[in-house]
């Protein structure tokens, strides 16, 4: 089955892990189209290809670079597994850190808001984020989208690469309530257009909306790189776990070899 690792900068981490997913998955054959996130928001499908425009010049530039050509025809492939979308998560997480719930016990100083409402504007979001890559991809069945990962642990430390609205969110009570609320949202959206969604998996996390600092790309420290800490992107090893989680519940393949030990 030729199956197509298609996204953002983000799924790069499916990249780095191709050696181990051959081995893993033998009567797979993957391949990888990767785009940086501004570049991929705005690529077109051509008829049966995919990526940017000939007149985005940073565009193709980037694409020849990361992939070797342009566009990826996605014709040959029988599945598309896309990693990287953040669906509205900057906004919403700005609104879940930052309101109280009306029907909730947790309290404080923000502004309140009910329970209804915040449903309705998570759901419009998302569902409008949706909508547009809709409007890219249409009626595709093949398509199983995993959003990009959660910022590692280590964001919710005050310096460099502070995940303001991460730290907040992740302290309060409420957070697992927002991660359903949120993450329902997504699957449900991309439902009403016919994709499928499989959310990070459980084990890569720590907390709700973080992920664990072991998935952190090497030297992405503050002793490595000064102020320009990486905390969103993620290594080889969380690659494999999240094309492992895919590949087993969407194809019903279990891997025939351990997922690599991340190497810090």
């Amino acid at each position: 089955m030729k199956v197509l690792v298609l996204g953002t900068s983000h799924s790069a981490s499916v990249r780095m892990g191709a050696d181990w997913i051959k081995r893993a998955f033998p009567s797979l054959e993957v391949d990888y189209f990767s785009l940086p996130g501004a570049v991929h928001s705005r690529s077109l499908m051509i008829g049966c290809t995919f990526g940017p425009t000939p007149s985005d010049a940073y565009g193709c530039k980037m694409s020849q670079q990361w992939n070797g050509s342009l566009m990826v025809d996605l014709s040959p492939y029988a599945q598309i597994f896309h990693v990287g979308e953040r669906f509205t998560m900057g906004a919403v997480t700005g609104l879940m850190a930052d309101y109280d719930i009306l029907e909730y016990d947790e309290r404080s100083l923000r502004p309140v808001m009910s329970l209804s409402a915040a449903r309705a504007l998570i759901g419009s979001a998302v569902y409008d984020f949706i909508e547009g890559r809709h409007a890219v991809f249409g009626d595709d069945k093949r398509f199983t989208f995993m959003p990009a990962p959660y910022p590692l642990a280590r964001g919710a430390k005050r310096g460099p690469g502070y995940e303001a609205a991460m730290a907040r969110l992740n302290k309060r009570h409420t957070a697992s309530d927002w991660s359903q609320m949120y993450e329902h949202a997504i699957a449900t959206s991309l439902a009403d257009f016919g994709y499928r969604f499989i959310p990070q998996p459980t084990h890569t996390r720590n907390g709700v909306f973080a992920t664990n600092d072991i998935y952190a790309r090497p030297k992405t420290s503050v002793a490595d790189v000064g102020d320009k800490v990486d905390n969103r992107h993620t290594n080889a090893a969380y690659g494999q776990e999240i094309f492992a989680a895919y590949a087993q519940s969407q194809l019903g393949l279990t891997p025939l070899e351990t997922a690599s030990a991340p190497q810090l």
